[in-house]
């Protein structure tokens, strides 16, 4: 994951960062490792495909991606650590884990979490049926296999 000093573009949507235009940020490339590479693309909401391919020297992260914690300066230089994962987007608000929910965001979530708890005791998946909705609560069956 070596940090590329030439004319580099993020390849994150919705980021627009070029080391043109932000030459105080770094530009990562993907891991050669497969399974880490296969982290990234996930992580930024990419696949491989037609347009788009991870290219050796022309596929880059851009710093704004990761947070500081995932950083080492032990040679005096800033490094990603070893297995880290970009983690900051404009769609999970930068990374910020303590943002608030939308209203119906959170009466969405309070009205599975009492589903959950009211068929708790059904363990067959036919009886996870909503009739409101007409759809299988599939994520609440989930959901509690999780749980044992």
């Amino acid at each position: 994951m070596a940090v590329s000093t030439g004319r580099n573009c993020c390849c994150v949507p919705k980021c627009s960062n070029s080391s043109t235009k932000q030459p105080y940020l770094n530009f990562h490339s993907f891991p050669t490792e497969e399974e880490s590479k296969k982290w990234w693309i996930h992580a930024i909401r990419r696949d491989e495909g037609k347009s788009f391919a991870v290219l050796s020297g022309s596929t880059y992260v851009c710093s704004q991606h990761f947070a500081e914690s995932d950083y080492t300066s032990s040679t005096g230089r800033k490094r990603l650590k070893r297995g880290v994962i970009p983690s900051k987007f404009k769609w999970n608000t930068w990374g910020n884990v303590h943002q608030k929910r939308p209203k119906h965001e959170k009466m969405k979530v309070d009205r599975l979490i009492s589903a959950m708890n009211s068929l708790q005791s059904v363990r067959d998946p036919l009886h996870w049926w909503n009739t409101t909705t007409q759809r299988p609560l599939l994520l609440v069956f989930w959901m509690l296999q999780q749980r044992e």
